[in-house]
């Protein structure tokens, strides 16, 4: 784990997934990424919300590791993901919710790439549509809308 100051230590669970632990293993964030074609590619990446005022930056150091490791694995590049605008293909404008997330990825050099969004292959359509209906239900009882 590398001292990572006010935002706890970052530990590598193996390859391909940094995290962010505060004090007492408080999980701050996480980034996830693969190889592909001759690149790391982002999956995922999240921090909590709740503590982004308490614990600045996780998602900065968390990036910074994610590119810090591709070069020492010897690739070319990194894809910081997207920040996509629902509904629109272009760069997101200031007034838009993913601005700070795009203001952040362009601060380590990265560029805006016009690509094909992620796709899902269903091959079970029951067992899929299953589980997008337990999901809502779950979402419902979390919010209290059904008791």
């Amino acid at each position: 784990a590398a001292d990572a100051g006010a935002a706890g230590d970052v530990a590598a669970a193996d390859d391909d997934t940094t995290r962010d632990e505060g004090p007492a293993g408080t999980l701050l964030g996480g980034l996830i990424v693969y190889r592909q074609a001759g690149h790391y590619a982002t999956a995922f990446s999240a921090d909590r919300a709740d503590l982004r005022d308490l614990y600045p930056g996780t998602m900065h150091l968390l990036r910074w590791r994610a590119i810090a490791d591709a070069l020492a694995a010897g690739m070319p590049s990194i894809d910081l993901g997207g920040v996509d605008v629902r509904g629109a293909r272009r760069p997101p404008l200031p007034d838009e919710n993913t601005w700070g997330l795009y203001q952040h990825k362009l601060s380590y050099g990265a560029r805006w790439v016009e690509s094909a969004p992620a796709h899902e292959l269903v091959l079970r359509r029951f067992v899929y549509r299953s589980g997008v209906l337990a999901r809502g239900l779950r979402n419902a009882v979390r919010r209290g809308r059904i008791a």
